[in-house]
C-alpha cells in the first residue's frame, strides 16, 4: 500500500535581476519560513514588495539591493508575495499587472494569484 504523498520542501528560492530589472523566474515558491536569494547585476536595484512586509529586514515595502547574492527571510506565512524591481531609489508597483504577468513568491500553502 503506497503512503500518502508529501508536498515539496522548498527552504530557499533564488530570483535574479538582469540589467533591465526583470526578474527570473516570475514565479517562486518558498516554505512558510524559507529564504528568498536575490541575485543582481549589474548596478544593484530596489525591490519593491506587497504586502510590504513581506520580508524580514524591510522598510517601508522596499528592500535595496547592491550588486551581488543578497539572502532574506520571508516574514509572512501562507500568503502571495507581489514584488517588482527597479533602478535604486526608483519606483515601481508591484501589483500592476505587467504585460509578462508581473511576479510572484508563493509562500507556505498559498495560491498563486494573479487578479490584483
Amino acid at each position: 500500500m503506497r503512503g500518502t504523498a508529501r508536498a515539496k520542501r522548498k527552504p530557499k528560492a533564488d530570483i535574479k535581476v538582469d540589467k533591465k530589472y526583470h526578474c527570473h523566474p516570475q514565479d517562486a515558491t518558498v516554505d512558510d519560513k524559507g529564504q528568498v536569494t536575490f541575485h543582481v547585476n549589474p548596478n544593484g536595484c530596489d525591490v519593491l514588495t506587497d504586502p510590504p512586509d513581506a520580508f524580514q529586514s524591510e522598510s517601508n515595502g522596499r528592500l535595496a539591493l547592491k550588486k551581488g547574492n543578497t539572502t532574506f527571510a520571508v516574514n509572512v506565512q501562507d500568503t502571495t508575495i507581489h514584488y517588482c524591481a527597479c533602478a535604486p531609489g526608483g519606483t515601481c508597483d508591484p501589483n500592476k499587472r505587467i504585460k509578462s504577468g508581473g511576479n510572484t513568491i508563493k509562500v507556505g500553502s498559498a495560491p498563486i494569484s494573479r487578479s490584483k
